[in-house]
């Protein structure tokens, strides 16, 4: 865990934030420092120390290498994106104010090594003026609204020819300020030969930064995605800061033009980190991405748990005559009155031309003056929306225009989505046929005849086939 926290506390340092004896990471403010705040909670740096006393209510730590590879920005990663973006902010704010300092005041530059020609080429007309002017726009970059430098992270992408699983686009929205025609930057009023001077100076700091690919940075990394290219983007422009303050280094007022990267070589590849300390809360990702950053969408698909079983019923089912289901009509649209001479005009004759083409043309069936086409469209169209519909069965004699009326029950009317909500097919009603009460029959009656008495018939007496007497006969 050593080498994790010797890492962390790289970065928290070129970040410009101090770390208290307590381990919290402190933060620059008008009345002093005072504590890094994530949630409402103080993030401080993993040591023994620190992790034995860690209270998970009040306290985070600073641990983006445990973001999961699988969810979208974490809390730690949106509030350290945006300490990247000012602390490059700064280190600008701070650069270009010197740099302009040192192309106007000639006597510097015999003290300067011929690597610094290049940056007083590119402002040679320059003067007390200009430097004022600068220095005032610097003031008045906050990195909210006036941003020199933004970061805003994606998911997935393609950054210089490469498909990557996420990336930091490096934007510079300092350049739009060159295209107002009010003459302000960040609100503060300049001459033209101010604005021509600034906007070389800082396209030679940052030359080729129309192009977002420029200084962007993708990443495959298998561990901490989000923070791998987020961390060596921020390396990537305070290199470039750097190599641009290196020739000015000795006549350089201020440290902070400068960005303090030591750490450059140890974040290339985060494998080695992985698993020295476990996730900690605020640190592996949200599930569902809320970031404020456009394309950053990482939507986490989870498997749908199995619906709960159907209520069994209570009584028994009813059952539900079925309601008769109308057709609608298709709109007619308005006929479109056309010049009765002008019906045939566009039918050449086949096969004729010349003097032919003449007779065949004057041997044409002249058109009728009141004929025309879209009118007749229209009342046939007109009768066959108003014929009565059918209740079962075709008419053969009705127009073409009726519908069908399929035997059984209608079927609905399906949704036109190509016609206006105005337009949609209408359902009709058909009229309910009914049909007369059937009355069972009366039982017939049939009369109640006496069954008529038996006649009497005289004993036949059995008879004998054997030589014995039967009932002594």
């Amino acid at each position: 865990m050593k080498q994790l926290t010797e890492l962390y506390t790289a970065i928290i340092t070129s970040l410009g934030l101090p770390i208290s004896d307590t381990g919290n990471i402190m933060m620059e403010a008008l009345d002093g420092p005072s504590p890094l705040l994530i949630g409402g909670r103080k993030v401080i740096v993993p040591t023994t120390e620190t992790l034995r006393a860690f209270n998970a209510d009040h306290q985070m730590i600073f641990h983006p290498m445990s973001e999961s590879v699988v969810r979208s920005q974490s809390p730690m990663i949106k509030k350290l994106r945006m300490l990247t973006m000012y602390r490059l902010q700064g280190a600008i704010c701070v650069l270009l104010p010197e740099l302009m300092a040192i192309a106007a005041d000639s006597s510097l530059h015999a003290k300067l090594p011929p690597a610094a020609a290049e940056m007083l080429r590119a402002v040679p007309d320059v003067d007390a003026k200009t430097v004022q002017t600068m220095e005032d726009i610097a003031g008045a970059a906050n990195g909210d609204d006036k941003k020199i430098i933004s970061f805003y992270l994606r998911q997935g992408g393609v950054i210089n020819g490469m498909t990557c699983q996420r990336a930091t686009i490096v934007t510079f929205p300092f350049l739009k300020e060159f295209d107002r025609t009010d003459g302000l930057i960040f609100g503060v009023s300049t001459r033209k030969k101010d604005r021509v001077a600034i906007k070389a100076l800082f396209m030679m700091m940052f030359p080729n930064c129309e192009d977002t690919d420029t200084y962007s940075f993708g990443s495959n990394s298998s561990t901490a995605p989000y923070f791998h290219a987020l961390i060596n983007a921020y390396v990537k422009i305070g290199k470039r800061i750097n190599e641009v303050a290196k020739p000015y280094r000795k006549v350089l007022k201020n440290d902070d033009a400068t960005v303090d990267l030591d750490f450059a070589s140890d974040v290339v590849d985060l494998t080695k980190y992985r698993d020295l300390l476990p996730a900690m809360s605020g640190n592996d990702g949200e599930i569902a991405d809320t970031g404020s950053t456009a394309g950053s969408r990482a939507q986490i698909h989870q498997q749908p748990m199995a619906p709960p079983p159907p209520p069994m019923p209570t009584q028994q089912p009813q059952y539900q005559q079925p309601q008769p289901t109308t057709y609608g009509v298709l709109p007619i649209p308005a006929a479109t009155m056309v010049n009765a001479g002008d019906q045939y005009s566009n039918i050449k004759p086949l096969g004729a031309t010349g003097e032919a083409a003449k007779v065949a043309i004057s041997a044409t069936h002249p058109a009728r003056a009141d004929f025309n086409p879209e009118v007749a469209e229209w009342e046939r169209a007109v009768a066959a929306a108003n014929a009565p519909p059918l209740p079962f069965g075709f008419n053969p004699n009705a127009p073409a225009m009726v519908p069908m009326v399929p035997m059984g029950y209608p079927q609905p009317v399906m949704a036109m989505p190509w016609l206006p909500a105005s337009a949609q097919p209408q359902q009709l009603q058909y009229p309910q046929q009914q049909y007369q009460q059937y009355q069972q029959p009366q039982q017939f009656q049939q009369p109640v005849q006496p069954y008529p008495q038996h006649q009497q018939y005289p004993q036949q007496h059995p008879v004998n086939y054997s030589n014995q007497p039967v009932n002594g006969i």
